[in-house]
């Protein structure tokens, strides 16, 4: 099961307790505790540290900085989380069971202390010493393997003999080739600023970059391309360098608050933006971040009103149930009571019968002889006393089914 804190409640308990020590709690080494921090921009004490203290030594404690760009501001330890949520999502069941979350008491709603003007500014400093290749003379990476790709298809045609659709060169068009350097300098700018591209498909449509804990998407496409179109890059000298392109970002949680899409125009082309690009690729990812923490926030809430709804409905169903239970034990009490009370008045009857039919044989001209009749007397009050709950003892467990 993953136990999910906030960087501020775990950066509380790694300067409170030993790495080691803490991570023997959560089941893991250690160094992988060490690793989760890391990842999240904790700080946790230095070899030494805790010998320094116990010693009554003067020790540092290093501050908690801010959430970085794009990332969350939850660790999860442990288990298994299929995308960033809070410990109350109901979709990760594994996460807290039911009766967790409804007990919990609800994290205050996430705030954002910067304003997007702030991180833009924020952004510039961080990409102030990024490098902007213009050419291809050391590609990115990904893009060297884009080549190297297209390199190998020529290789094959070549030997072959026969040139298939599929396999022709993809990137060396005008428009192809430009589309690559494009890449090549955004990917090389996003990079060298502290931030990891996601390795394009050997088609390179789908590009994009991982900003803390959050994947951008974005594309490269010339702007003849509608929305939605499957296009398959291939070799094809008619398409000039000087068609136009189009950069738009994409995603579920786009917003108002990011520029989304540059297109070439006549005297600033998309090179020419590259930095403006970069920056606002950035920032996608805090305000993606962002909308997460908050839709997280808004389900957690929707989540545990469910959950306290149905709990309450659960206490008026088990109060609607035992005052039910109660109705019927009250009903058969009473059913009871007037069964015995019958029982007494037909027992009460027996009886005076049994003395009107003694009386009626002393006078009776043909009467039953006395053994005749003291059988039969002796069998009605028999019947009669195993009639009477009182003689025979039953008025006893009038209340025993509340015991």
């Amino acid at each position: 099961m993953a136990r999910i804190f906030t960087r501020q409640e775990l950066y509380n308990l790694v300067w409170a307790t030993p790495v080691w020590e803490l991570a023997k709690g959560f089941d893991i080494s250690d160094r992988g505790l060490a690793k989760i921090c890391a990842r999240a921009d904790i700080p946790v004490p230095q070899r030494g540290y805790w010998a320094k203290k116990d010693a009554g030594k003067k020790v540092e404690q290093k501050a908690l900085p801010p959430r970085g760009l794009g990332k969350d501001d939850e660790v999860s330890i442990g288990g298994h989380r299929v995308y960033s949520s809070y410990w109350w999502n109901s979709q990760l069941p594994d996460n807290l069971s039911d009766e967790e979350i409804r007990t919990k008491t609800i994290p205050a709603r996430p705030v954002f202390n910067e304003d997007l003007q702030t991180v833009r500014e924020k952004i510039a400093r961080i990409i102030a010493k990024a490098q902007f290749p213009k050419k291809l003379i050391k590609p990115h990476r990904f893009v060297e393997k884009l080549l190297a790709e297209d390199e190998e298809r020529l290789r094959k045609n070549q030997a072959s003999g026969i040139l298939s659709y599929s396999d022709k060169p993809r990137f060396d068009s005008p428009i192809e080739h430009r589309r690559l350097k494009i890449i090549n300098t955004l990917y090389t700018a996003l990079e060298t600023s502290g931030f990891q591209p996601l390795t394009p498909p050997s088609y390179s449509r789908t590009l994009g970059v991982k900003i803390g804990d959050q994947e951008v998407h974005f594309t490269l496409e010339e702007t003849t391309i509608k929305k939605g179109q499957f296009y398959q890059e291939t070799s094809d000298n008619k398409r000039s360098v000087k068609t136009h392109i189009r950069f738009q970002i994409s995603g579920h949680r786009i917003s108002d608050d990011i520029q989304t899409v540059w297109e070439d125009k006549e005297n600033d082309k998309l090179e020419k933006q590259a930095s403006a690009i970069v920056t606002e690729l950035i920032a996608a990812g805090e305000v993606f971040s962002r909308i997460a923490q908050i839709e997280r926030y808004e389900r957690g809430v929707k989540r545990k009103a469910e959950l306290e709804k149905k709990e309450q409905e659960r206490i008026l169903e088990e109060a609607r149930k035992a005052e039910e239970r109660r109705r019927r034990q009250e009903q058969a009490r009473v059913d009871g009571l007037l069964s015995q009370a019958a029982a007494f008045r037909q027992a009460t009857e027996i009886r005076a019968y049994v003395e009107a039919v003694q009386l009626a044989n002393k006078t009776d001209p043909n009467p039953k002889t006395d053994e005749e009749l003291t059988i039969w007397v002796k069998w009605a009050l028999m019947r009669a006393d195993n009639i009477d709950p009182v003689k025979s003892g039953i008025y006893k467990t009038l209340d025993e089914d509340d015991k």
